[in-house]
């Protein structure tokens, strides 16, 4: 997995590969220490983005509310509907009314 233009396993010779169980294909495998370092990152990932959405409780309150309105309007093109709802120029003085509604 790429997260922010890392590649979180960058040195890919060292990885093996093996038969699957089922016999197609192969899976890779990494190293002990390749999956401690995969492993850590993670864990830094997870911390770094539960810090930023603390930060940013606008974001829960803008999805929210675009998860109502897709629920509600049950848009067929879906994509074209998430781009008109987050260009919106009405979108921030609704996630602060919902903000400030909040308990």
């Amino acid at each position: 997995r790429v997260h922010g233009g890392t590649k979180l396993v960058p040195n890919m010779e060292s990885v093996t590969s093996k038969p699957t169980a089922e016999g197609h294909g192969s899976e890779r495998i990494l190293t002990p220490a390749q999956q401690q370092k995969l492993n850590a990152k993670k864990v830094e990932t997870r911390i770094e983005n539960e810090r930023y959405l603390r930060k940013h409780p606008e974001l829960q309150a803008m999805l929210d509310l675009f998860v109502c309105s897709v629920l509600d309007a049950r848009p067929a093109e879906l994509t074209q509907f998430a781009a008109t709802f987050f260009t919106d120029e009405g979108l921030r003085a609704r996630v602060q009314e919902s903000m400030a509604s909040r308990p």
